[in-house]
């Protein structure tokens, strides 16, 4: 469970790593809030704010981004529990008449991506443990709102495929819609 998430935010450092000789370009930290609603048998709605993960963007040139994202969540007690969710998106961002750049000048831009991602998410108990692979596409828009800081909208469709032999389910597969509202600060 938590080694697949050590291997996902390791693969990404390594292609972060390999392509940061190459460019120099800023580095995105972000904070998101969410709604995700279960579609289907699984009509869940969850809710998180204000915040549901740490993402971290790295431009590998202007136009395409890899962005590792992570949430985690412990609760102790008699029935305590640890809710962990690691993600790796690649974002294509796409730009209108004036390209969206975080550092020439203070005039806000905008840019449009598209961002295929793939992960795990999984709970920890005391009895058996579940998690499901995960697979989506999200499709969102970056605005500047003043230096180095912009706010981020996106809405989302993710496909769960749960592997768990322990627990018997009758639902293996279920399709989740995400919003994501946060803030997205840049540094170089």
């Amino acid at each position: 469970m938590i080694s697949r998430i050590a291997v996902l935010i390791a693969s990404s450092a390594i292609i972060v790593s390999s392509a940061g000789a190459q460019y120099s370009h800023p580095i995105e930290l972000g904070l998101d809030a969410g709604i995700s609603v279960g579609l289907g048998d699984n009509s869940v709605t969850v809710i998180h704010f204000p915040v549901q993960a740490l993402r971290l963007g790295f431009f590998l040139d202007k136009s395409k981004s890899i962005e590792p994202k992570v949430a985690l969540t412990t609760v102790t007690g008699d029935n305590g529990y640890t809710a962990y969710r690691g993600e790796l998106g690649f974002l294509f961002h796409f730009y209108g008449r004036r390209r969206f750049d975080i550092f020439p000048d203070r005039t806000p831009r905008s840019a449009v991506y598209v961002r295929p991602f793939a992960g795990i998410e999984g709970i920890s108990t005391d009895g058996p443990d579940t998690h499901e692979d995960i697979i989506g596409i999200g499709a969102g828009v970056k605005s500047l709102i003043a230096d180095r800081l912009a706010a981020r909208f996106e809405a989302n469709l993710a496909e769960f495929y749960r592997n768990n032999t322990n627990v018997a389910q009758t639902n293996d597969e279920f399709t989740v819609l995400g919003l994501l509202a946060g803030l997205s600060f840049f540094f170089r």
